[in-house]
């Protein structure tokens, strides 16, 4: 049976994603797979780093990342192969990953500079201005602000 067969708000997220967070993931995922063919939610890629897995799904989150905070934000273990298969698993673990960021006061280009890296010792404080990936993050605002086209970020589009 799939995540969200067995939980199907996420793992005990809620059953919707505020706007706000919804608008965080959806720019999130223009940075990650607007050159995908078919099906963003069953695609995948060699992260940047190889010691963490391929890149998996519409956001990219890659094995590691899945493997280190997929039971706590879905509140059980999932395998990439179950990952890949499930949208609705995928949009929950980025809606309650966001959730639980914005939460803790991190500015939206802080949690899509905190994916770009794998979120794992983020060394800014909530609310710094200050970015790890400062063109991804560019790219995300653009997207977040709905002002991206191809011609905003020619260097960055695929």
């Amino acid at each position: 049976r799939s995540i969200s067969e067995l939980f199907p708000t996420g793992g005990g997220t809620a059953s919707y994603a505020s706007p706000d967070v919804s608008k965080i993931r959806d720019a999130i995922a223009y940075n990650e797979t607007r050159g995908v063919k078919g099906d963003p939610y069953a695609s995948s890629q060699p992260s940047k780093d190889p010691t963490l897995g391929m890149a998996l799904g519409k956001y990219r989150i890659t094995e590691g990342t899945l493997k280190d905070l997929g039971p706590k934000y879905m509140k059980q273990p999932i395998l990439p192969s179950q990952f890949l298969s499930d949208p609705v698993a995928q949009d929950n673990f980025m809606n309650t990953r966001i959730a639980a960021l914005s939460a803790k006061g991190y500015t939206p280009q802080q949690i899509a500079d905190m994916h770009r890296g794998g979120g794992m010792n983020y060394p800014f404080p909530p609310g710094a201005t200050t970015y790890r990936n400062p063109a991804y993050v560019a790219a995300f605002t653009g997207a977040y602000n709905g002002t991206t086209t191809p011609r905003t970020v020619a260097g960055l589009t695929q």
